[in-house]
């Protein structure tokens, strides 16, 4: 008898030492990666999915699928932390427009300068040009469904905790003149 109360003992004991050289080994690799300044891979998939993707997905009623949004906030996200870094320069906020227009238009969905004025001095008030996306938010009951879009309010939160809250349009159905998704600044009807 005592030698199964023993061998019981002796598999308890080997149990604990793995699970806690298992801790350990983990320890050790995250701590290597930090001092080799090595992180783990972005998001292969080029998305960006909001924490309240589940109530986005609740209330679009589109016929776009939810995951094509989810690519578009990505070019977004990418892009306004790089344009608000060009519009710290700019002061002619025109003569930018018209000479980015079509980029402007592909990857904001802005195809009016009034709308990119509005925008620019909405990010140049609210600096994320040295940072990256930490995460976005869909704001929750904001979602109108109109004619061509659906309206609704995005919060994107920079790793340097700069805030910024916008209007997002994203189409209920694909058509051949108009850009998939639009951001204006939230006060842009």
């Amino acid at each position: 008898m005592p030698k199964k109360a023993n061998k019981k003992i002796n598999k308890k004991k080997l149990l604990i030492f793995l699970i806690i050289l298992c801790i350990v080994i983990i320890i050790i690799s995250i701590i290597i990666l930090q001092i080799l300044g090595m992180k783990p891979k972005k998001n292969t998939s080029a998305m960006v999915v909001p924490f309240s993707a589940i109530l986005f997905e609740e209330e679009y009623t589109g016929e776009i699928p939810e995951s094509t949004f989810y690519k578009e906030l990505y070019t977004i996200s990418d892009y306004l932390s790089n344009l608000s870094k060009d519009l710290k320069k700019q002061s002619d906020l025109e003569k930018y427009y018209k000479k980015r227009k079509n980029e402007l238009e592909g990857n904001l969905g802005i195809e009016e300068l009034l709308e990119f004025k509005d925008l620019a001095n909405y990010l140049k008030a609210h600096d994320v040009s040295e940072t990256e996306l930490a995460y976005c938010s869909y704001e929750r009951n904001s979602l109108v469904k109109n004619t061509y879009y659906s309206d609704f309010g995005m919060k994107f939160v920079y790793k340097n905790e700069q805030e910024i809250e916008l209007k997002v349009k994203f189409l209920n159905k694909r058509y051949e003149n108009k850009p998939m998704i639009k951001i204006l600044a939230k006060d842009i009807k």
